[in-house]
């Protein structure tokens, strides 16, 4: 439970409540911008809902583990299920290849939303360190929709959407979300919630 973290509240922007909620030992956060120092998430202040948006532009600046990595946003039910929309570094075996993905843990089962019917799917490049990517994550009641827009040329490089057509992560918190040693700055945050709802779990 987010209750449970040691949280500080940062005042973002036009974000929905009054600001985020994160552990300050792992994320440093103040006017609409955050950055992140160790693995976790921070969340958007406010209950979860069932329509969801978070948006943010955000720049990779370094990443030398040498297993998976990820940097994005997130709407998140619990620490069990939750959707995120992120950069990945992959492991030195798959050549460190960096790549993106809207990815679903369901109960603590990970990758797993390919169990849902797919509505879209473009993936139209790699990302770069030191460049900056304008990230939107949407939820509603039909599905998820995320959008990655490379911010120096104004166009997509990935697109990726499910719809709800079996047992899904369907409602959360506007989040941002960091694995690995993965370093990266957040700015322009912004989240909307709408369609209250209880948490995933207790």
């Amino acid at each position: 439970m987010r209750e449970l973290l040691a949280v500080v509240l940062c005042t973002v922007g036009m974000s929905v409540g009054a600001g985020w909620l994160a552990d300050p030992l792992a994320w440093n956060i103040g006017g609409d911008a955050a950055s992140c120092r160790q693995s976790g998430f921070a969340f958007a202040e406010g209950g979860p809902g069932c329509e969801v948006v978070v948006r943010a532009r955000v720049t990779p600046t370094s990443c030398t583990n040498a297993s998976w990595s990820t940097a994005g946003v997130a709407i998140y039910g619990d620490a069990k299920t939750f959707w995120h929309l992120a950069f990945v570094k992959q492991p030195q075996e798959l050549k460190s290849k960096h790549v993106f993905e809207l990815g679903m843990m369901l109960e603590g089962e990970w990758p797993v939303q390919h169990r849902l019917a797919c509505r879209e799917s473009r993936t139209l490049g790699r990302w770069e360190f030191g460049r900056a990517y304008d990230f939107t994550l949407r939820m509603d009641a039909q599905g998820v929709r995320g959008e990655i827009v490379d911010v120096k040329t104004g166009k997509p490089v990935f697109v990726n959407a499910y719809a709800f057509t079996a047992k899904a992560a369907d409602r959360g918190v506007p989040a941002l979300h960091v694995t690995g040693d993965f370093k990266a700055d957040f700015r322009s945050l912004s989240c909307s919630v709408a369609r209250p709802s209880a948490l995933m779990s207790a």
